[in-house]
């Protein structure tokens, strides 16, 4: 929901332009005006060809608007906003470029992808970084990643979260999640799209490694997912999918322990962020930590694989140590991690005045 915060915290008349392959979700704030562009269902070949196929009609849209700026924001292949950013001008419309980088693309391809999908990538990324007018990074190691393969050093421009959203909650909001998704014992939260490939890495590590051992020794801990479907079924898996935006707060409020298992990939954790908001203990990798501003131990625990679920144990055993722990995560989000701080730093590189920087 990264776009989504995007249009609702910057200042001035915000449109939301989002891809989406079934039903289009209509994000709850009614000041901002979205555009919904569906995208096919396909996969593989035919899914990078049929996307590629609907870029002049987003350049399109995009022209309808005539707008001042224009963000290219989301988990997506470089090369298609590269060629985006090429129609846009073509066009020649006067709209600056602005590139938010969840990642360092090449180095994702990189590790998961054939060796000339990712210097396809680097290729185009390159391409994009040079082109657009301004350039954001999550985090300080993805921007100096940048800097090095590129030459072009982007301003930061963290995840963050909406805390509103999580200080809402109510202990009778946390009950009816129970109630619906049938949550019983110690739950074991793990959030994210369950189709992106470390997000896979995750599950499949949780599944296979971790939570054998740890229904041994605690046999009431179950493990929830959410974020899309899930291929395996356990009794001790609560896996309903995606679920409504409204309730991600009460049902990490409804988890008792949350963990992000990451070992690949680059950008920062956005769910590791909205744990802590909603105040739960975290359990991560070195990986999964990455780019995020806590101390180890103090504001999450950080276990490598061998450890994992021993890690998860010693949250669920001691509740002292969870207390402890979710509320210094809260204060680290409330510090550094707020989305009404973050895009009004933003919006400073967008004022006409100070002009675009790099």
């Amino acid at each position: 929901m990264v776009s989504y915060n995007c249009a609702r915290f910057l200042s001035g008349e915000r449109f939301l332009l989002q891809l989406c392959r079934s039903t289009c979700e209509t994000p709850p704030d009614g000041r901002i005006k979205v555009i919904n562009l569906r995208i096919p269902q396909d996969r593989n070949v035919k899914k990078v060809v049929s996307l590629a196929w609907r870029l002049p009609g987003i350049a399109a849209a995009i022209k309808g608007i005539l707008p001042d700026y224009v963000i290219f924001e989301g988990a997506s292949w470089t090369l298609y906003y590269l060629f985006l950013l090429y129609l846009i001008r073509a066009a020649r419309l006067k709209s600056k470029i602005v590139y938010h980088a969840h990642n360092v693309e090449y180095v994702l391809r990189k590790q998961k992808n054939h060796v000339l999908i990712a210097e396809l990538t680097k290729w185009g990324e390159r391409r994009l970084l040079k082109s657009a007018d301004l350039i954001t990074a999550v985090s300080e190691i993805d921007a100096e990643c940048f800097e090095r393969l590129y030459g072009v050093r982007p301003i930061l421009f963290p995840n963050g979260v909406d805390l509103e959203r999580f200080r809402a909650v109510t202990p009778s909001g946390i009950e009816a999640i129970r109630q619906k998704y049938h949550l019983a014992g110690k739950i074991v939260l793990f959030m994210g799209l369950t189709a992106f490939p470390p997000n896979q890495e995750a599950i499949d590590f949780l599944t296979g490694h971790v939570f054998p051992k740890l229904t041994a020794r605690l046999p009431n801990a179950n493990l929830a997912i959410i974020g899309g479907p899930v291929r395996i079924k356990r009794d001790w898996l609560v896996a309903p999918g995606s679920i409504p935006y409204q309730e991600i707060p009460s049902f990490i409020a409804a988890s008792d322990v949350c963990v992000a298992p990451i070992f690949s990939g680059s950008g920062t954790r956005l769910k590791i962020l909205e744990y802590m908001a909603a105040a739960k203990p975290v359990v991560s990798t070195p990986k999964g930590a990455e780019g995020i501003h806590v101390e180890a131990g103090q504001d999450i625990l950080v276990a490598n694989e061998q450890d994992f679920s021993e890690a998860i144990e010693r949250v669920l055993q001691d509740s002292g140590l969870a207390q402890k722990l979710g509320l210094a995560g809260y204060r680290v989000v409330e510090k550094e991690y707020s989305w009404a701080q973050i895009l009004t730093n933003f919006q400073a590189h967008l004022t006409p005045g100070l002009g675009m920087k790099r």
